[in-house]
């Protein structure tokens, strides 16, 4: 059966995320009723695999995901950013911190990416995380990590953590510049 343009809307706009909830799709596309769609779509075997038996989570099969981002990139690219936004903010409340940085990155919330990154800091540099936490710094960019104190500092860190003394050295000094500006 073919999938009506309200259903192609809300996939288009879910494949942002890589599981999907009802309560998670609801507060990403701010709506209520997500659950009863994605049972139904994946109960007529519409792109959607359980990842549960409670029928809670789901995940997109792999190339139907990636076909339905690039559409919804194509098709509304300020609509992109603000939905991984609001993932963002449920996947922090949600305890999910490594999903919660992806989404603020993805929708280029370079603030909410620090703060996330800089929270993330202890966790990451003691729990033999730190490639991590470089990847994330690395996917933000080094123009981006010099201009937040947060994650200038979380470079710090994660440098003193590999053992680059010179490097970690460099990145305090660039956070201590960043806060002496904002005074």
């Amino acid at each position: 059966a073919p999938v009506s343009r309200r259903r192609l809307e809300f996939l288009r706009r879910v494949s942002i995320l890589d599981r999907l909830s009802g309560s998670l799709c609801d507060a990403v596309l701010e709506r209520t009723g997500s659950a009863t769609v994605l049972r139904d779509l994946s109960r007529r075997n519409m792109l959607l695999t359980p990842l549960d038996r409670r029928d809670e989570w789901f995940r997109f099969h792999a190339l139907v995901s990636e076909m339905l981002r690039s559409e919804l990139h194509r098709v509304e690219p300020k609509e992109e950013t603000v939905l991984n936004r609001r993932a963002s903010d449920w996947w922090a409340e949600h305890g999910d911190l490594d999903r919660a940085i992806h989404h603020a990155i993805e929708g280029e919330a370079v603030a909410r990416a620090g703060e996330l990154v800089f929270m993330g800091v202890p966790e990451y540099t003691t729990s033999g995380r730190n490639a991590t936490l470089t990847r994330w710094l690395d996917r933000l960019g080094e123009d981006e990590v010099a201009s937040d104190p947060a994650l200038s500092l979380s470079a710090a860190a994660a440098a003193a953590t590999r053992g680059a003394g010179a490097q970690a050295g460099h990145w305090v000094d660039v956070s201590a510049s960043l806060l002496d500006r904002m005074g």
